[in-house]
Formats: structure tokens, C-alpha cells, sequence
């Protein structure tokens, strides 16, 4: 004669899969988020290194050339980059678009970004503070490179102290030692080389 319901040992079996099945599941959730976590922080990191790249692309394709009377005043080590530019309409704020730019990496290992407004007079009142803003952390130094095509041998050069500017700017960042970060490097046509004007 067959009763009817389950023995203790039947609903212990099913408890101990149904433990071993919750587990399983807590655990795939877990390294889910984990993933997904990781994944969010990367892509963060790469829209920001993205970011400053273009915004540092856009400052030297408007850098200024200059005229006769004020001539460009391009700047360029092999780790620091100083010249005129034009700044956003958002960060020129009344003030003028036209700014004396500088870009290198400071004590802190942060790629900077400064900004003075230029001006063709002598101003009246004290200056404003440049504007600086850190355009990606984690850096150990950024390598600059100049072209010029016209003229002399063409070749890239780690310097330029011209008065003209440079066919192409290219700009190398280089991480701090154990982050896998990689940038492919920037490379700018400026504004007096390009066809179109």
C-alpha cells in the first residue's frame, strides 16, 4: 500500500538542490554586476579620454596663425605645448573667444589644460585667473611632435619656437606605470594649413 506525500529524506534532497541552485544563481548575479560595474567605469574613462582628445584637437586646428603685426605664437617642447586659440563659445563667457592656451601634465600626474584670455590691449584691471581644467588623470607625461612639410626636409621635430605654426601637431600620452590605459595618439592639421582657407 503506497502513501501519499514525500519522506523526509525526499524534501531534504530537493532542499539541498534548491540550496545549490539559489547559490549558483546568487553568484552569476553577483559577477553580473561585477561585470557590468567594470564595463561602465571603462567606457567612462575612455568618453572622458575622448573628450579631452577632441577638445585639444579642436584648440589647435583654430590656433591662431597670426598677421604681420602680431605674429603666431606657437610654442612647443617635447612635453609642453603653449599657443593662441579659440575657446568655446560656452567658455569664452563675454570675454572674447581668443586665449593664450597651454597644455601639459602637472605634479599631481594630471593632463592640464590652462587658459588666459588674449587680449590686443593692455587691460585696465588686474587679469582673471587662467581657466584650468584637468583634461585626464593618471597621466606620467604627454609627448608632443611638430611637421612641417614646406621648407626644410620634411620631418616630425620635438620643438618649435617659429613664428609660423606647424603642419600637424601630434600629441602622445603616456599613463602612469601599471594602468592599462592606451590612447592612439592625436594628430591635428591646424587651422593656417588647412585648404579650405
Amino acid at each position: 500500500m503506497r502513501r501519499n506525500g514525500f519522506t523526509l529524506i525526499e524534501i531534504l534532497v530537493a532542499l539541498v538542490v534548491l540550496g545549490f541552485l539559489l547559490a549558483g544563481l546568487t553568484q552569476g548575479v553577483r559577477f553580473g554586476v561585477q561585470a557590468w560595474g567594470m564595463q561602465t567605469r571603462r567606457i567612462a574613462r575612455v568618453a572622458d579620454m575622448d573628450a579631452a582628445m577632441r577638445a585639444v584637437r579642436r584648440l589647435v586646428e583654430q590656433a591662431d596663425p597670426g598677421d604681420s603685426n602680431d605674429p603666431g605664437t606657437m610654442r612647443g617642447g617635447a612635453h609642453t605645448l603653449s599657443f593662441t586659440s579659440r575657446l568655446p563659445e560656452a567658455a569664452a563667457a563675454g570675454e572674447g573667444r581668443g586665449a593664450d592656451v597651454a597644455i601639459g601634465v602637472d605634479q599631481q600626474h594630471e593632463l592640464v589644460l590652462r587658459a588666459s584670455f588674449h587680449l590686443h590691449a593692455q587691460r585696465l584691471a588686474p587679469s582673471p585667473p587662467p581657466l584650468q581644467s584637468v583634461l585626464v588623470a593618471g597621466v606620467d607625461h604627454v609627448d608632443f611632435a611638430y611637421y612641417r612639410a614646406a621648407g626644410r626636409q620634411p620631418a616630425w621635430a620635438s620643438k618649435w619656437d617659429e613664428d609660423d605654426l606647424p603642419n600637424l601637431v601630434r600629441m602622445h600620452v603616456v599613463f602612469l606605470k601599471g594602468d592599462k590605459r592606451h590612447w592612439p595618439d592625436m594628430i591635428a592639421l591646424t587651422r593656417m594649413q588647412r585648404s579650405d582657407e
